[in-house]
C-alpha cells in the first residue's frame, strides 16, 4: 500500500480557526473531483476517499471524539481528526469514485478511460473497466443475483462490469456524452450532454426505464437521488446546472408543482446595475442520509448551502466563505457521512474560467465540518 504520510492529525488540532471545522492534511496537488465517505457498515471505522485532477486517489481515516471526554461522536459537540492512509494513481485525471457495499474496496474512474478496483485489504489496484473515451462517473449496484460497478463515459455509453470478466455484463447506449450519474438501488439516473435525464431500473435485470424532461435550459452538471420521507426507497432526484439553478424531480409527484426549480450560487455583479447578478455553476449535490428532504449544494462561487426542498427554504449558507465571490475558490464537491454529522467539502479551482485563471501554486483544501446544529430541519 502506497502510504503518503504518517503525521495525520490529532484531536485538538483542527488546523482551522473555526472550531467546527477540521482541515485535512496531505491533499492532492490539483482540484478534487469527488469526495466519498464510507457507508454505515464499515468494519474498520470511517474513511474518506478523494479523486483529483492530479491523477490520484487518496484515502484518509476519519475519527470523532466528544469534546468533553473519550467516547465517540454521540452529540453535536465533538472534535474531528483525520489520518492519511494510502494513495493510488490513474494515468490521467481521476474523476469519480465509489465504495463497494461492504466498504472493503474502492472503485475509481478517470480520463485515462479506465475503471480501477482498489482492494484495500489486499492492496491490489487493478483495471476492471474500460471505455473508448474518458470515464466521467461511476456507481455501485447490487441486486439479488448480481454485483456490478457501473460506469458512464464521454463515449456515449453506460456499462455494467461484473469485475470477474473483461467484457461488460451490459451496455446502455446513450443519446449523448454521459456527464454524471447517481445510483440508489433500485434506481439509477444519468445526465447527458444534450440535457437528457435518463432513468434506469437496476433490479435483477437492469433496464432502461424512462426519460425525464429537464426543467433546466443550460448544461447539466450533477445529479443526486433522494429517498421518500420514510427513507425506505428512492423517491426522486435533484439535478444542478451551470446556470446556478437546481431542479427537483419526483418520480411520482402528487401534483405538478411538486417538481420545481430554485436559484442558488449567485452573487452580486461587478457591473453598475443594481439588480445584476453573477451566476455560477452548481458543482455538486448531496442529500442528508436521515432527513431525506434536506440537501446540500456546492458551487463555483466558492460556497456551500443547505436547503429544505419540502419546505422550499434555505437552512444555512456559508456566509464567511469567499465573500468576494472569487471564482478561483470554487467548492468543487462534497460528501456527507452516513450519520449526517460531518459535511466534507473541497475548495479549489474548477476550471470553469479556463486555464488562464488557474494558479498552479495554490493547492486545494479538503475541510470537514460539524453540521449537527446546522444541517437539520428548522423548528416550526
Amino acid at each position: 500500500m502506497t502510504l503518503f504520510g504518517n503525521s495525520g492529525s490529532s484531536f485538538g488540532s483542527s488546523n482551522s480557526n473555526n472550531t467546527k471545522e477540521h482541515t485535512v492534511q496531505e491533499v492532492p496537488a490539483d482540484t478534487v473531483s469527488r469526495l466519498q465517505f464510507t457507508g454505515a457498515n464499515s468494519q474498520n471505522g470511517q474513511f474518506l476517499a478523494a479523486t483529483s485532477w492530479a491523477n490520484d486517489v487518496r484515502i484518509w481515516q476519519v475519527a470523532t471524539q466528544n469534546s468533553g471526554g473519550s467516547s465517540f461522536g454521540n452529540s453535536g459537540n465533538f472534535q474531528m481528526a483525520t489520518q492519511a492512509k494510502a494513495m493510488k494513481n490513474h494515468e490521467g485525471p481521476a474523476l469519480d469514485c465509489c465504495w463497494t457495499g461492504d466498504n472493503s474496496k474502492l472503485f475509481s474512474v478517470g480520463a485515462d478511460k479506465k475503471g480501477m478496483l482498489w482492494d484495500l485489504g489486499a492492496d491490489s489496484f487493478q483495471q476492471v473497466a474500460t471505455h473508448d473515451q474518458p470515464i466521467t462517473c461511476c456507481g455501485y449496484a447490487k441486486g439479488n443475483n448480481y454485483e456490478c460497478m457501473v460506469t458512464g463515459s464521454l463515449d456515449k455509453t453506460i456499462k455494467m462490469w461484473d469485475m470477474r470478466q473483461a467484457t461488460p455484463a451490459k451496455t446502455f447506449n446513450c443519446p449523448e456524452r454521459v456527464y454524471a450519474l447517481d445510483l440508489l438501488m433500485p434506481i439509477m439516473v444519468a445526465v447527458t450532454a444534450d440535457k437528457k435525464l435518463l432513468g434506469y431500473r437496476m433490479d435483477n435485470d437492469p433496464s432502461e426505464w424512462k426519460v425525464f424532461e429537464s426543467q433546466l435550459k443550460q448544461q447539466l452538471r450533477c445529479v443526486s437521488i433522494f429517498k421518500n420521507k420514510a427513507g425506505t426507497e428512492p423517491s426522486g432526484f435533484a439535478v444542478g446546472s451551470i446556470e446556478g439553478r437546481v431542479a427537483i424531480h419526483n418520480f411520482q409527484p402528487d401534483k405538478p408543482v411538486d417538481n420545481f426549480t430554485f436559484k442558488c450560487h449567485r452573487g452580486p455583479s461587478n457591473t453598475n446595475s443594481r439588480d445584476a447578478q453573477e451566476i455560477y455553476p452548481v458543482n455538486d449535490i448531496a442529500f442528508h442520509p436521515n432527513h431525506t428532504g434536506l440537501l446540500a449544494t456546492t458551487g463555483s462561487d466558492g460556497k456551500y448551502t443547505f436547503w429544505d426542498k419540502d419546505n422550499r427554504t434555505k437552512i444555512h449558507g456559508a456566509q464567511n466563505m469567499n465573500t468576494n465571490n472569487d471564482p478561483k475558490k470554487s467548492v468543487s464537491c462534497c460528501s456527507i457521512d452516513h450519520e449526517g454529522k460531518i459535511f466534507a467539502y473541497s475548495v479549489g479551482y474548477d476550471w470553469h474560467r479556463g486555464h488562464e485563471s488557474n494558479d498552479p501554486n495554490t493547492k486545494p483544501q479538503i475541510v470537514l465540518r460539524n453540521v449537527v446544529d446546522e444541517f437539520k430541519p428548522k423548528s416550526k
